[in-house]
């Protein structure tokens, strides 16, 4: 929600003169507007509820009458304040001002300022606060909690209320090194007709939203006539889809791609948790840029990474969560070694390495022993009966660990990684 006063605090505003209403000064502004020559009707046609309308009322600068009855017509129509140039207008009647303190809509007048320079400021404020809406929305999403399918889809429709019926794909992206995703991409929604650029389907009717979230982005792509069948439609279409979308600096960004199978809006928080647990896993593996969720052993790490998050196809409903399974398992390490950061990271080359002792060892710069006796004391914390059972806490463990290290760096919030 963008303020009044917030957008009146910015340098642009500085010779603004409130003259009235001083008591809406935290009325909420939802929209931006220049007020030329409409009047009764094309004023409730033409401007919203909470507008900040900007005019010069030049139309109407010999009739100073009719100016103050469509000042007033604005009120009326719930406008959240007005600036007036005052190139022909420099005061008001008293019946105006009571009016406008009546309803608390705040008329100023200002002299220097360009009418442009003061919409884009008006304008930029909404934009940013659009870009905020739809990040919480769809981090909602991500990390829903036992949701009912109508209020997923509302929740989904508050991001781009044009959103056609299925989601096709769902794209995770992401900067290397912890660098902010190309900031000049152009984020917000938009629609495209596609006549064969995806592996040959013709799809009429295409809608998708380009959300920024944190120092990543969500590209979310819905379509409503597609007919399901997804193996016409592989990874390379979609990536050469992307990257003609999205202007991305070869070996710059990661992204991940949800399963390849079209979900209803219902599931979009289904498509999105893939995704993004698909970029975790490119991101960790390395070497790659480009990956799709598998199923399989990404379905038990989406699983624990989004435990007891209900809402997705079978992931986490009631389980324990990522968090927590790697909190147990760290304070049982901590409790039995005085140094586990030295541990994991052997554990870690281990897993990397698939379980090869030898070249850990030679890795990590230590005798085989060594290794040997380290993994032992990471065995005895956890209490693992076998070699089967311990590799597999190992790679759980060392994966979800590693995940949660990456979304702290792209600047999820705390609330959704711990």
């Amino acid at each position: 929600m963008v303020i009044l006063s917030d957008i009146l605090s910015k340098p642009v505003f500085s010779n603004v003169r409130i003259v009235s209403g001083h008591n809406g000064i935290g009325r909420a502004v939802a929209h931006a507007g220049f007020l030329d020559w409409e009047s009764g009707k094309e004023i409730r046609e033409s401007f919203s509820k909470d507008e900040f309308v900007v005019t010069t009322l030049a139309v109407l600068k010999d009739n100073p009458q009719k100016a103050e009855q469509l000042l007033m017509e604005l009120i009326v129509n719930g406008a959240a304040a007005i600036a007036i140039k005052d190139v022909y207008f420099h005061t008001l009647s008293e019946r105006l001002l009571k009016f406008s303190d009546e309803r608390n809509v705040p008329i100023m007048f200002f002299s220097d300022t360009y009418i442009d320079d003061m919409l884009y400021e008006i304008k930029s404020a909404l934009a940013k606060d659009d870009s905020g809406r739809q990040e919480k929305l769809v981090l909602t999403l991500l990390g829903e909690n036992e949701m009912t399918p109508g209020k997923r889809r509302e929740l989904a429709l508050k991001i781009d209320p044009l959103f056609e019926d299925r989601v096709l794909f769902c794209a995770f992206i992401s900067a290397d090194e912890g660098n902010i995703f190309a900031e000049d991409v152009g984020f917000g929604s938009g629609d495209r007709a596609q006549k064969g650029a995806l592996g040959g389907v013709e799809i009429s009717k295409l809608r998708y939203s380009f959300v920024k979230v944190a120092k990543s982005a969500f590209f979310i792509c819905t379509v409503s006539d597609y007919d399901g069948k997804r193996s016409k439609i592989d990874r390379a279409s979609i990536a050469s889809f992307l990257n003609e979308m999205i202007p991305m600096e070869k070996g710059t960004y990661r992204t991940g791609l949800s399963g390849l199978e079209t979900v209803s809006l219902e599931e979009m928080g289904t498509a999105l948790r893939e995704a993004l647990t698909a970029n975790l896993m490119c991101s960790i593996k390395g070497g790659e840029r480009f990956a799709a969720y598998e199923g399989r052993a990404d379905n038990l790490l989406c699983s624990l990474l989004f435990g007891g998050r209900g809402g997705g196809s079978g992931y986490g409903s009631g389980g324990i969560s990522g968090k927590d399974f790697c909190s147990k398992l760290y304070r049982e390490l901590s409790a039995e070694t005085e140094n586990p950061e030295r541990i994991i990271a052997t554990m870690e080359t281990y897993v990397a390495l698939g379980g090869d002792v030898v070249r850990t060892a030679e890795q990590v710069f230590q005798h085989s022993n060594t290794v040997r006796y380290r993994l032992q004391k990471v065995k005895k914390a956890w209490k693992t009966e076998n070699d089967m059972e311990f590799d597999t806490l190992c790679y759980m463990f060392c994966r979800l660990r590693r995940m949660f290290k990456l979304l702290e760096e792209w600047g999820f919030p705390e609330s959704f990684w711990k």
